[in-house]
């Protein structure tokens, strides 16, 4: 076996690697994005993005809690007050919640006012 460490780490239990899986929540906020200005017209896609926070996450809750995993969830402003109930079910499971972004994008896309630095509150346009 090809060795590319010279002083690997020790593993829990004998194994040999360490997994890592990370989670975003975005649901319709990704929708928002990408079709600002007829987000609201595009219902089908609009319904199958909210499977996420209304179906899958009190699920991933159970089977995390199953298995004894913790885990960091990254969830835009938006969705969490859009989707409080599934933030909040998260965090009293224990797992922690990263926030990225207040409108996904926004500061990215230079459309917030205001310096992240200055603690000030932002104002977003949403497109």
């Amino acid at each position: 076996m090809l060795k590319l460490i010279d002083n690997p780490p020790q593993w829990p239990n004998g194994a040999r690697c360490a997994v890592c899986f990370a989670f975003d929540l975005d649901a319709e906020s990704l929708l928002h994005l990408y079709y600002p200005d007829d987000s609201m017209r595009r219902i089908t896609l609009s319904s199958a993005l909210r499977y996420g926070p209304r179906i899958a996450i009190p699920r991933l809750i159970r089977i995390f809690e199953h298995y004894g995993i913790k885990q960091t969830v990254y969830v835009p402003g938006w969705c969490v007050e859009t989707y409080p109930e599934a933030v909040e079910q998260l965090a009293a499971a224990g797992h922690e919640i990263g926030h990225h972004d207040l409108p996904l994008g926004a500061f990215a896309r230079g459309q917030c006012i205001g310096a992240a630095s200055d603690g000030a509150h932002h104002q977003c346009t949403n497109r």
